[in-house]
């Protein structure tokens, strides 16, 4: 999908830096060191992908919602 390779290639790019990158779609962000689940104004989750989908919270159900609407 267009917009993942385009959020690979911006750390390609820009190895050294530290990259603050806020999506709704959350497959653009499955390759990011830390992620940051938040509901307003207050952090719900964060860690690796992973760990994240490991633990089975919020950040996971969004994201099995999500992709469901993209398989086909």
């Amino acid at each position: 999908m267009r917009w993942i390779q385009s959020a690979r290639m911006i750390f390609e790019v820009f190895p050294d830096k530290t990259i603050v990158m806020i999506s709704h779609r959350l497959a653009t962000i499955r390759y990011v060191g830390q992620v940051y689940f938040m509901e307003p104004g207050e952090i719900k989750e964060h860690g690796p992908y992973r760990q994240l989908m490991e633990l089975q919270g919020q950040y996971a159900g969004f994201y099995r919602t999500q992709a469901e609407k993209y398989e086909y």
